[in-house]
């Protein structure tokens, strides 16, 4: 039998993850549809004069390690996608960000092919890992419970602390059996470790307090037996463009014909810049160059030393300077 609202048990401790009845479309064709109260107080409480609107559940790191069981050899000129063969690949996808340890020490990359439950590929090794305590550890993805894709979507802005005020950008988040699984953006100035996150808000206007404005990373120079030393490697997001301000100079060494480097998202279509810088064979190219992020979903940037497809000296210092703007 059907009760009066007033006949209900009072609920004295609800929870802004619990769900109230709502009628849609009242002067159309009515639906009976279901919301938390956090949407609901979401369309209440506008964006705080700081701009970060808080958020009321809890975020937890997504602690998720892999042992690899082979011994993977360093990166060279003629080999930069290294296999680490491990039994389990769930959760490791193309693109993912990972850190690569063993008894050599540890290195941040990104996944470029999986093969299911038999390896993984990563962009490059610069360490000569061993099989002495490897392992293979997801980076930038946190979850929170419930379906929450419809507040948290890409691009979002997000402030949260942990022991001090972190940010981040998000670059998915996906719904999968009652959690949702957040993917930021990687970069080299702010992580989501494996400890308690507080203090959580997120915004999607421009500029809220405090925030960054743009972010380094790891562009991950390719075709070096000894690298830049002097490594400029910034981004910044308007929208749904990514500037990409690269700079890899100094005292290097040439090994390869080739020069790549990565950006922290896959483009959504090729893109060319003007390099402001070029140097090969330590010598300055004075013709104009170019770098290239292509093609459409990649994250390879490809330095060349000309307009066309000019390859490098695979001796002495090889130097560029871009800025690139693309869509992410």
């Amino acid at each position: 039998m059907t009760k009066k609202i007033s006949e209900l048990t009072e609920d004295t401790t609800p929870a802004l993850t619990d769900y109230v009845e709502t009628a849609k479309d009242l002067l159309g064709t009515p639906l009976s549809r279901r919301t938390s109260f956090q949407k609901i107080l979401d369309l209440f409480i506008p964006q705080t004069s700081n701009g970060w609107i808080p958020y009321s559940s809890t975020w937890t790191f997504y602690n998720r390690s892999q042992a690899y069981t082979n011994d993977p050899a360093a990166s060279t000129s003629a080999a930069q996608n290294i296999t680490l063969n491990m039994a389990n690949t769930a959760d490791f996808v193309v693109g993912s960000n990972v850190r690569v340890s063993s008894s050599a020490g540890s290195e941040d990359t990104y996944v470029t092919a999986v093969v299911a439950n038999t390896s993984i590929t990563v962009n490059q090794l610069l360490l000569n890992h061993t099989t002495s305590s490897p392992l293979v550890t997801l980076l930038d993805v946190f979850t929170i419970s419930g379906d929450v894709t419809a507040t948290i979507q890409k691009r979002a802005k997000l402030k949260w602390t942990q022991t001090t005020v972190k940010y981040g950008e998000v670059y998915s988040s996906t719904h999968v059996a009652g959690t949702t699984y957040v993917v930021m953006l990687h970069n080299t100035d702010y992580e989501v470790t494996n400890a308690a996150i507080s203090s959580t808000y997120y915004s999607y206007l421009g500029d809220p307090a405090g925030w960054p404005g743009s972010f380094n990373f790891d562009g991950e120079p390719f075709g070096f037996s000894t690298y830049p030393p002097t490594k400029t490697m910034k981004y910044k997001t308007v929208g749904n463009m990514m500037i990409l301000t690269l700079s890899y100079a100094g005292a290097s060494v040439s090994d390869a014909t080739t020069f790549t480097s990565s950006s922290p998202a896959p483009c959504v279509t090729p893109v060319s810049s003007i390099n402001t810088l070029c140097t090969d064979n330590g010598v300055s190219v004075t013709a104009i160059s170019r770098s290239t992020q292509t093609p459409a979903a990649s994250r390879q940037i490809i330095h060349r030393t000309d307009l066309l497809t000019g390859a490098w000296t695979a001796a002495n210092a090889k130097q560029v300077a871009t800025l690139m703007i693309v869509e992410w």
